[in-house]
């Protein structure tokens, strides 16, 4: 496992955090990256790495200087299976080595769609639609406007560590995915599908023909597709297992500021409450509380007897 000290310096880590501070105040403690994520702060760079050991004092600055309701990041990497977990692709793909159910989707996806290279211009001028369209699937988010999806693409067409892929039926955008590319590490950063087109299995079709490039043909060192889901259900990370995907289990860190921990304190009490009301009305405010919720059970989970002996603390 890498920590912290062997990729900081790098070229791709530097070009990154220059893509972030367009429109995003990175912060720092002993020189390691934060940004604001989703309502809190997290580590500016994502990736199965080791950070350092941080000072409870120096987080609770954190999230003093940066006004944020919690910090949280993820550490203590482990083979014991825990509540918290990255979604990685080491091996090569073969698709002798999968099941013949797998193979044959993946087979009518490459016969249905086109997978190929786009850029970032291009998706902006043609992909809206495709994005828009796949939070029908989302329940409780909202997409962004046009004006600022096409902002985003916009500044990402400036750096080289983007790359996009596009899955398309005749020659209509049905489906794509935004690669980060740091070092020897890819993360399939953002992947939306239009849900109209998924019998035709442009998801099979774009995931191995992505794990046939970077691992196959370019032999990066994995594909990451981030942490674990909790802001909304897209059994994509399930999806993905039955391409090689692995759980890689770690810790997960949260420290709230003390009025936001209070707060999650109280309303912890009443999940149960906020579940139900949840399922018969669901809307974005009820979803980012559930998301804090799913975060703070997680949370809990590494704090019983069991854990304190099976993790370090991620504190100096």
């Amino acid at each position: 496992m890498k920590n912290w000290l062997d990729i900081e310096n790098t070229k791709e880590v530097k070009e990154y955090i220059k893509f972030l501070e367009n429109d995003t105040k990175i912060y720092y403690v002993d020189d390691f990256p934060w940004r604001k994520y989703q309502g809190g702060l997290e580590p500016a760079i994502f990736g199965p790495y080791e950070p350092p050991e941080f000072s409870l004092t120096d987080i609770k600055e954190l999230i003093k200087i940066s006004h944020s309701p919690f910090v949280r990041w993820t550490s203590n990497f482990t083979d014991k299976p825990t509540e918290w977990w990255l979604v990685n692709c080491k091996r090569q793909i073969k698709l002798e080595n999968l099941s013949p159910t797998q193979r044959s989707k993946i087979r009518r996806g490459l016969k249905n769609c086109d997978v190929k290279k786009i850029t970032p211009q291009w998706l902006s001028e043609n992909g809206y639609e495709c994005y828009k369209s796949a939070f029908r699937r989302y329940k409780g988010t909202i997409p962004s406007n046009e004006r600022q999806w096409k902002r985003g693409l916009e500044i990402k067409s400036k750096y080289t560590c983007f790359e996009f892929w596009g899955v398309f039926i005749k020659e209509k955008l049905i489906g794509y995915s935004e690669c980060i590319v740091l070092n020897d590490i890819i993360s399939t950063s953002v992947i939306k599908y239009n849900p109209d087109y998924l019998k035709y299995y442009p998801s099979y079709a774009l995931t191995y023909t992505i794990l046939d490039y970077y691992l196959n043909q370019k032999n990066y060192e994995l594909i990451s597709n981030g942490t674990r889901s909790i802001s909304h259900d897209t059994q994509i990370q399930k999806f993905l297992e039955k391409f090689g995907f692995d759980k890689q289990y770690c810790k997960l860190n949260v420290l709230y500021s003390p009025v936001f921990g209070f707060l999650v304190k109280i309303t912890y009490t009443f999940r149960d409450l906020f579940n139900f009301l949840y399922k018969i009305i669901p809307n974005n405010l009820l979803h980012k509380i559930i998301v804090i919720l799913r975060q703070e059970k997680i949370r809990r989970s590494f704090y019983d007897n069991l854990f304190q002996e099976k993790f370090r603390s991620s504190y100096k």
